[in-house]
């Protein structure tokens, strides 16, 4: 079976809010190394433990790049990725920053930047967020291309 070729590609912004958490686990890398150095064993094997569980569970979810094929959108997480065809998408609008903390109606697969949001409406399954570092281009990019593939 031939592999689709990415028609667009857009990276995931960095936002404060994830910047924060990579600084965290930098610090708690420092102090389990600390701990080691001051002899608390059992304290530093805790914080190791806890430090490598957290790395693990944001490289999983969180969100890397946003792929647009010529059927389908998706979503690349470390170890999660989410297709949505084309077909299932029943609108894209923009949404405000704020969006990104404040929406329940939908997945959120941003981080925070300030940047505007992409609220997309499924017409099965829940509804998805996302923030690509380059909102209006996106948006620009899968407009055409399901223009193109659909209409």
């Amino acid at each position: 079976m031939k592999m689709q070729e990415v028609i667009y590609e857009e990276r995931l912004k960095l936002g404060l809010v994830l910047k924060l958490v990579l600084i965290t686990l930098g610090m708690l890398i420092g102090l389990t190394i600390w701990s080691f150095y001051m002899s608390e064993v059992v304290g530093a094997w805790i914080l190791l433990i806890v430090t490598v569980s957290t790395a693990i569970l944001f490289f999983a979810v969180i969100p890397r790049k946003y792929h647009i094929f010529d059927d389908k959108l998706k979503v690349v997480c470390g170890l999660l990725r989410i297709n949505i065809p084309f077909e299932d998408i029943k609108a894209i609008e923009t949404r405000p920053p704020s969006n990104i903390y404040e929406s329940l109606e939908a997945l959120r697969f941003g981080t925070g930047t300030g940047e505007k949001c992409i609220m997309i409406k499924r017409k099965h399954g829940m509804n998805i967020l996302i923030q690509p570092m380059d909102t209006e281009r996106f948006i620009e990019a899968l407009n055409n291309i399901m223009k193109n593939k659909i209409g």
